[in-house]
């Protein structure tokens, strides 16, 4: 029988089997009541300025109306070996969907499968086998999602989220399903990519290499798809890498060998031109800076930061996993919230290559004489390495990100 949809055609072009996601031990989220890593009932302790703690509850649909399907990023915790295919625990998975796709349960059902992803070091071996792996997660991916659609989605409406190797899985799922040029079938049944991109409310795919052309909103690693850039985009995509601003980063080694072989594979609508394209950075944070009482935007040095930064308003993390671990009992054992603490900005480094800068937000002194006395609870001011702030890329903005999905339901 000739293959009829995206996952049916990439597995008999690869020889790769998917994974059989009708079986349940193969969903981190979303359909195994009692063991789903994303029915998060944790209590949240708001930080304020003047170092005080305040218990609240974020605010929550009852019945959501919307689907988030989140592809988790590389967990594997010895780059050394290569685990690919052996599920022999999906504790990391688990705890990485706790982190940062559970709080999305706010305001939509959150899906998210397990898949034979790559470890680490396949990101830097130039060689065939790197490239299959590759190949298998996606097939991986491509299966669940149409296992997604038909079992449970009944054509509400989507959100595409993933960070890392699950923002490069979720990057060809948009390009594959969502950015078709005409209405052609692309999985089993009636879906359509015409139909799908309508269905789309915002896509995330965040801590990859998403790129534009130089000053456009689309046409790089999507043809349809463009960056959001007010409330009311639906179908367009917030991508960004993150750094701590004030700090001179080199982002344009970004597009790697994995990226260009995938996408002249047909995975993205075209592979990166390192002369015209630039990497995409959509600012997350939806506050503005109130410099006119007094505010301030600061680095990470302290010092003030060029133009441009708007206010996180939800930045979050578990206590445990914080920077200020025991400073504040009152909320240990919660997720600490941070309003306002942070700032954000696009920034461009020497070579043109944008990301998003993080750095301090000094609130005006008529709020709080005494400066914010909460410190750095993300530790976006302590020394990074190559990859910046990248393992917080989701949690910086976590509250940000939650509220652009709230907008833009219907």
């Amino acid at each position: 029988m000739k293959p009829v949809s995206v996952a049916e055609r990439l597995a008999a072009r690869y020889g790769i089997e998917p994974l059989d996601y009708a079986r349940e031990e193969y969903w981190g989220c979303g359909i195994t009541p009692g063991a789903d890593a994303c029915a998060l009932d944790a209590q949240v302790a708001r930080l304020v300025t003047d170092g005080t703690v305040r218990l609240t509850a974020l605010p929550t649909l009852e019945q959501p109306p919307v689907d988030c399907f989140y592809i988790y990023p590389t967990v594997a915790p010895d780059p050394s070996v290569d685990e690919h295919g052996a599920f022999r625990s999906v504790e990391q998975p688990r705890l990485v969907m706790q982190l940062q796709a559970a709080w999305f349960g706010r305001v939509c059902r959150v899906f998210a499968p397990f898949y034979r992803q790559a470890t680490i070091d396949r990101y830097l071996k130039h060689d065939e086998e790197s490239k299959e792996i590759f190949r298998t997660a996606f097939v991986d991916v491509a299966a669940a999602f149409e296992h997604f659609l038909a079992a449970w989605n009944g054509n509400r409406p989507l959100v595409i989220l993933g960070h890392s190797q699950g923002a490069q899985m979720a990057s060809y799922l948009l390009h594959l399903y969502f950015d078709g040029a005409t209405t052609v079938t692309r999985v089993a049944g009636s879906h359509t990519s015409d139909a799908l991109r309508r269905r789309l409310l915002v896509a995330m795919p965040i801590g990859f290499h998403v790129f534009v052309p130089a000053g456009e909103p689309v046409g790089g690693s999507f043809s349809h798809l463009p960056l959001c850039e007010q409330d009311a985009d639906r179908g367009c995509v917030i991508s960004y890498r993150s750094y701590a601003d004030g700090e001179p980063y080199h982002t344009a080694w970004a597009t790697g060998w994995i990226d260009e072989q995938l996408a002249a594979e047909g995975l993205l609508y075209r592979t990166y031109e390192k002369q015209s394209d630039r990497l995409a950075c959509v600012n997350p944070a939806r506050l503005a800076l109130d410099a006119a009482n007094g505010a301030l935007a600061l680095d990470t040095e302290g010092n003030a930061a060029p133009a441009g930064a708007r206010v996180l308003d939800g930045s979050m993390i578990p206590e445990a996993m914080s920077n200020v671990a025991g400073r504040f009992p009152e909320a240990k054992g919660f997720w600490l919230e941070t309003p306002g603490r942070y700032t954000a900005a696009c920034r461009e480094d020497e070579n043109g290559e944008q990301y998003l800068g993080i750095g301090f937000h000094q609130p005006a002194t008529t709020a709080w004489p005494g400066g914010d006395l909460r410190g750095d609870p993300l530790a976006a001011g302590l020394p990074t390495s190559a990859l910046g702030l990248h393992l917080i890329d989701f949690n910086h903005a976590l509250g940000d990100l939650i509220d652009h999905v709230r907008v833009r339901i219907p």
